[in-house]
């Protein structure tokens, strides 16, 4: 487990100075429209200031000829008598005064005139098919698990029509058919429910000649095309999860990001979604955040940088505490969830190791567990300080509910994050934790945030579990099991003995300033220790591919 996350030790000099250096601007309110007119008061934060409004990107996975639905990476050309059809403003990836910095409302990118159709290319036909009779048939292959897995599945009310350009596919919501290329109509048929897409990739590579990273990208992108237009869907029998984390717009983030959505992409049941807080008081994106966001259809809003704007300790001054983010992510995010979603809060330094099972997440409030917050007294994990015991905060302030400590990994419900006072007391709690340990002496301050949500829980008297197995741990192993979110924090500077995984030197600040998806990837990749190690510069291998990168090559 970790003892502090890395690259916490920054000052604000240190940190201004590391901004991307491709920023499209250096600050001022920048606001994005929200789809729903409805939440036009519900986003502004408490001082009236815009909150930066949430943000739907197109998939990776669609196609330019879709409205430039697809990236090129993905998508074919769009044959010319559909692409002179298609509305500038649709086709334009970013407008000009979004990439200036100016507010604007992203076009659905689906809005092509009715009647005029549009075509989904998988981007499979770039490589040559299989002459061999003996490659691998849908049917030989058996789904691997049940019903906690996520299986892609045809939906039953669109309508299939063969033309002599290929297969159409009318959607009942839909005013215009989707044509299939041939290699995305292979992606389709194969949409049968008992097959994610690791399966359909198999499937596939015994046809097609192309390499297995860019055969993956393909088929995620195409799959998670077509849920997106309603084709097929990805059953969740469980409560809809965001999936949350609040970040800066640095480089540090700016490869964390794709790789964790890289890992997610196609996997993701209907109702599900990853969203984004950029906690920058609301200032213009990068281009190169922007277009992680666009590539992958990730939803985003903006937020305060408090830890630029406020001092955890006004006294001592001159700390920027970045894990309040974290917080802050909450915060705006709370604005927009309803009563039955479940909020997943994580950490960017994740990813998903293959398979997303289903089967692991809560059904309501629940913390993973941290043997840091789990100890009689925090801090006490640092050798020869005595630390701050949590029990007696609660009970100095007159709460006599047990506490049962987790943090890290957070799942609140949407009513629990609804309740605005325990956003609030996260907050309170976390500076609390902070200031006690500046006062206790020789404290590891950066983890004061930990406790926070476990804190403002029990003060609230709001019941909430803590889950204690492998898919949320984040002790190095050997071997993970698939369908574990692993947490690559460990860092070599902050005093641990090795990397992030298991038996290697490795770890992320290493690119604290360096962008890791334009590193020597094959390299790190072949060297890898583990096999969840050499997934990871794969899942790299495939974000870069995906946002057209260019990398260091043998």
């Amino acid at each position: 487990m970790r003892s502090a996350r890395p690259g916490r030790r920054h000052p604000r000099a240190d940190q201004a100075a590391h901004r991307t250096p491709d920023a499209v601007a250096d600050g001022g309110p920048h606001t994005f429209s929200d789809e729903s007119p409805d939440d036009e008061a519900a986003d502004r934060s408490p001082d009236g200031s815009p909150d930066g409004g949430p943000d739907a990107f197109p998939d990776a996975g669609s196609d330019d000829d879709v409205a430039d639905r697809v990236p090129d990476d993905v998508a074919h050309p769009v044959p010319d008598d559909v692409a002179d059809r298609v509305p500038d403003d649709v086709t334009n990836p970013v407008p000009d005064d979004v990439a200036n910095g100016g507010s604007h409302a992203f076009p659905d990118r689906g809005h092509v005139s009715a009647s005029e159709g549009s075509v989904l290319r998988s981007g499979l036909a770039s490589g040559e098919r299989g002459a061999s009779p003996e490659a691998v048939e849908v049917a030989s292959i058996a789904p691997r698990s049940g019903p906690t897995r996520a299986r892609p599945r045809r939906r039953d009310d669109v309508r299939e029509v063969e033309s002599r350009a290929g297969l159409a596919l009318y959607a009942p919501a839909a005013e215009r058919p989707v044509l299939l290329d041939p290699s995305a109509r292979e992606v389709w048929e194969r949409c049968d429910g008992s097959l994610g897409v690791f399966d359909i990739a198999e499937t596939l590579g015994g046809d097609y000649a192309c390499d297995e990273i860019r055969l993956a990208v393909d088929v995620t992108g195409t799959v998670a095309a077509l849920q997106r237009l309603g084709l097929v869907e990805i059953p969740a029998g469980r409560r809809p999860v965001k999936l949350v984390m609040g970040v800066e717009d640095t480089v540090y983030f700016h490869w964390q990001l794709p790789i964790l959505f890289e890992s997610l992409l196609g996997q993701l049941p209907d109702g599900w979604e990853i969203v984004v807080v950029v906690c920058n008081d609301h200032a213009r994106l990068s281009h190169r955040l922007l277009e992680s966001f666009r590539r992958y259809g990730v939803r985003f809003h903006t937020g305060r940088s408090r830890p630029d704007s406020e001092n955890m300790d006004f006294a001592g001054g001159g700390d920027r505490y970045v894990p309040i983010n974290r917080v802050e992510a909450l915060n705006v995010v709370a604005r927009h969830v309803r009563d039955e979603d479940l909020v997943f809060l994580l950490d960017t330094d994740n990813f998903l190791f293959r398979e997303l099972d289903l089967s692991i997440f809560p059904d309501g409030n629940a913390l993973c567990a941290n043997w840091i917050v789990g100890k009689d007294r925090f801090f006490e994990h640092v050798d020869g300080v005595e630390g701050v015991d949590l029990h007696k905060l609660l009970e100095a302030i007159g709460c006599s509910q047990a506490f049962a400590g987790g943090g890290v990994s957070v799942f609140l419900e949407g009513r629990t994050l609804r309740r605005e006072k325990v956003v609030q007391d996260c907050f309170r709690f976390a500076q609390i934790v902070y200031l006690m340990g500046k006062v206790a002496g020789d404290c590891d301050v950066w983890v004061s945030e930990m406790p926070c949500f476990a804190l403002a829980l029990t003060a609230n008297r709001i019941p909430y579990e803590v889950i204690d197995y492998a898919p949320f741990l984040i002790d190095k192993k050997e071997k993970i099991p698939p369908g574990t979110f692993y947490h690559y924090y460990v860092d070599i500077g902050d005093g641990h003995p090795d990397g992030a995984f298991f038996g290697s030197e490795w770890c992320k600040q290493r690119h604290y300033h360096d962008d890791l998806l334009e590193a020597d990837l094959d390299r790190l990749r072949d060297t890898s220790a583990t096999d969840h190690e050499r997934y990871f510069f794969e899942l790299a291998q495939r974000a870069r591919l995906r946002l057209g990168k260019s990398g260091v090559s043998r």
